[in-house]
């Protein structure tokens, strides 16, 4: 769900400022931008600018997560050429993660212990297949 800006977030000049006084001393910096596939409509052009000024101005290494969505690969490829470098990871292999993560949290929570095993395991399937490689 994309929130709308109260007046609580700066802008991106000021943040800019920060990242240049925050990135300047360091030389080489690594940054991980996670989920970008759940970046709203709205912000998509903010993130595009940001990314544009994370690799122009800087020695900077970043990796982004996120699911294979066409606006990601359209507005990404030309901004980063040839250093961007996919890597894919299958949903299969994530679904082992998210049942034992669904599960521990049906099991341990106290909200959830007069629940019986056979609804747990049915919300834990439901919760895994329907991630579709996405945590909540």
């Amino acid at each position: 769900m994309c929130r709308e800006n109260l007046g609580g977030r700066p802008s991106l000049s000021v943040l800019q400022e920060i990242l240049t006084a925050l990135i300047q001393p360091l030389g080489k910096v690594y940054i991980i931008l996670d989920a970008l596939d759940a970046v709203c409509l709205q912000q998509r052009r903010t993130l595009s600018l940001a990314i544009r000024l994370l690799t122009g101005f800087f020695q900077t290494n970043i990796i982004m997560t996120s699911r294979r969505e066409q606006f990601l690969v359209k507005d990404l490829s030309p901004l980063l050429g040839s250093n961007l470098k996919e890597m894919w990871i299958p949903e299969e292999s994530l679904e082992h993660d998210i049942f034992f993560y669904v599960s521990g949290i049906l099991d341990k929570d106290l909200r959830f212990s007069s629940w019986n095993a056979d609804l747990k395991l049915d919300i834990t399937e439901s919760v895994t297949s329907g991630a579709r490689g996405m945590w909540v």
